[in-house]
């Protein structure tokens, strides 16, 4: 589940309403299918849904998640352009808590109930006090610029991990 930016509270990640985002949509699709062949065929699928997550990498690019472009930033004193006030909330993790979570998945007993849950923290943090955070942590101060929010950014993006 998302935590819904509008209410505060929990809504379904694996609902429409969650799915704010084009690529939201050929998700939705390949869980549908996922879990229509394991209803009719007894296909034993498992669908997790990531947090954001990230690593340090040699080969840096842009299509990194917010993590990794901060860390990135940061360790070489580039300015950070944000889409935003600061305020957009993500959860993450670093990418070997992801693969040590999905080995978990992938060696774990089939389940008879739902076949999908959330890996992520469970805890969201603005990315204004992330960047706060590594900056102090590297002992640099760095340099941010704020331009408004684009129309497809979503405010607030923490998994709820209760069935992890």
């Amino acid at each position: 589940e998302l935590q819904s930016a509008e209410k505060g509270n929990a809504i379904s990640a694996f609902g429409g309403k969650a799915l704010l985002i084009a690529s939201g949509e050929a998700k939705a699709t390949e869980e549908f299918y996922s879990i229509f062949y394991r209803q009719i065929y007894g296909v034993d699928c498992r669908i997790t849904r990531l947090a954001n997550f990230y690593a340090t990498v040699k080969n840096f690019s842009e299509d990194q998640s917010a993590t990794s472009i901060l860390i990135d930033r940061i360790l070489n004193a580039h300015t950070i352009h944000m889409w935003s006030n600061g305020e957009t909330i993500r959860d993450s993790l670093h990418i070997d808590e992801v693969i040590f979570g999905l080995l978990a998945k992938v060696r774990a007993r089939p389940v008879k109930t739902s076949c999908k849950s959330n890996l992520g923290s469970g805890y969201g943090l603005p990315i204004d006090t992330l960047i706060s955070q590594l900056s102090l942590l590297v002992g640099r101060r760095t340099v941010v610029t704020y331009d408004p929010a684009r129309k497809f950014d979503i405010p607030l993006s923490v998994l709820k991990i209760s069935s992890a």
